[in-house]
């Protein structure tokens, strides 16, 4: 593999770098290194039932389909 000049060789930046691995990321890997039941994302093997795909069409449709604030909210105290 060639380089060009003045391109790092190391692709991440060094904010990238930093980066943790993600707790379901973490959870999957460690599931899979001891054989265990993966309980942090699902992978079904069937379909959802038609009212749930319905649901989740007509939440689609709606103006309701950001993720929420992470950092909290709300004026109590």
């Amino acid at each position: 593999m060639s380089t060009t000049p003045n391109m790092p060789r190391n692709p991440l930046s060094r904010r990238a770098a930093r980066f943790e691995e993600s707790v379901i990321r973490g959870m999957t890997r460690l599931c899979a290194q001891h054989g265990g039941i993966n309980l942090s994302q699902g992978f079904p093997g069937f379909d959802p039932p038609p009212e749930v795909v319905d649901a989740a069409r007509d939440a689609l449709r709606g103006s309701h389909h950001q993720y929420s604030i992470t950092w909290g909210g709300g004026g109590g105290g």
